[in-house]
């Protein structure tokens, strides 16, 4: 693993390529039939796009969870999701927690950037996510991954971690960007036997844990 330093100029890390994954067009347009009919059915309380609790922003509908306040359900239209079926950028969109993604288990890459989310929750149904990106965020402690063991990406810079945790069900993560936080031990990496890149850039190191020296040698 290449471990990029405790200081100096914040720099994201740079995944790998990604191959893509080649879909059946009938299931991916079973698929998004599906999450249109639900689309559909949040806009009948909005017709217009506002109010009513439903919004539609680019393809994409955000509606009221009624199992979980404060806790919104996003749905794509048929043709959002026809375009990118295993893409969903839900980039500066003033969330405040991760919604619940209806009709997404075809999605391998999710960017939540540049919003307000303050926990990672509400993955259990994505089992085909590679790239998980929450860049930019107010995320305090590393939680809920446990849900996509299939994560090869996980982009967390810019957020207010402390510590490395939580992370041992992601046997397969390849990149892991934590820039910017408030990180002072390296430690919590000695499960990711597939770990390449680990960004730690912009934080505060004081201590590698002697656990995950091997982790984090080059």
């Amino acid at each position: 693993c290449r471990c990029c330093g405790g200081g100096g100029t914040a720099s994201r890390a740079p995944p790998k390529p990604l191959a893509p994954v080649a879909a059946s067009a009938s299931a991916v347009a079973a698929s998004a039939s599906a999450a249109a009919a639900s689309a559909s059915a949040a806009l009948a309380l909005a017709p217009n796009g506002g109010g009513g609790g439903a919004r539609r922003d680019e393809g994409v509908v955000f509606a009221d969870s009624q199992h979980a306040p404060g806790v919104p359900v996003v749905y794509r239209t048929a043709t959002e999701k026809l375009s990118n079926p295993e893409r969903l950028n839900l980039d500066r969109r003033g969330l405040k927690a991760c919604p619940v993604l209806e009709g997404e288990e075809r999605l391998r890459l999710l960017n939540y950037q540049n919003n307000a989310i303050s926990f990672v929750a509400n993955l259990h149904n994505l089992p085909n996510l590679i790239f998980l990106d929450l860049y930019s965020n107010q995320i305090r402690q590393i939680s809920g991954l446990e849900a996509v063991p299939t994560l090869r990406v996980l982009m967390l810079g810019k957020n207010l971690i402390a510590k490395i945790e939580r992370l041992d069900a992601l046997s397969k993560l390849d990149v892991l960007d934590l820039h910017c936080n408030h990180v002072k031990r390296i430690e919590g990496l000695s499960r990711l036997y597939e770990l390449r890149v680990l960004n730690l850039a912009g934080n505060q190191i004081e201590v590698v844990d002697g656990a995950v020296s091997r982790a984090t040698s080059p």
